[in-house]
């Protein structure tokens, strides 16, 4: 079974399990102007997803009542030191995220392990 993640219009976000046919929202209501970028893990089983108050990282359950995450972290804002995210993604070993919240060249990772937070330099390409 498989799990897959639909970004809804507005500020909401949805599990598909497209063997079911069931959906379960993971959250529908956010402030206004919220943008909620959403990153699903290499291994396709887990998502990091922008909150109004951070980034979470969850595990997708598939389960006979439908998909749900299990949130395994969640980083707030000033542990990363920004006050929104812009853009949000894996490396490609799923040990690390990485998270932009301007428009420039500089963004910051978050080691999935050990929650460390560091700076990190963009490389165009």
């Amino acid at each position: 079974m498989e799990a897959i993640v639909v970004l809804g219009s507005g500020p909401s976000m949805q599990l598909f399990d497209p063997s079911t046919g069931l959906t379960s929202p993971v959250y529908t209501v956010a402030p206004a102007g919220f943008f909620s970028p959403v990153a699903v893990a290499p291994d396709g089983g887990r998502i990091a997803y922008s909150t109004p108050m951070g980034i979470a990282l969850a595990e997708i359950l598939l389960s006979e009542s439908g998909p749900e995450l299990s949130t395994l972290a969640e980083w707030d804002y000033a542990a990363l030191n920004v006050d929104r995210i812009r853009r949000l993604g894996w490396s490609r070993d799923g040990e690390r995220l990485v998270y932009d919240a301007s428009a420039g060249d500089i963004a910051s990772t978050i080691d999935i392990a050990s929650g460390d937070v560091s700076p990190c330099a963009l490389s165009g390409g």
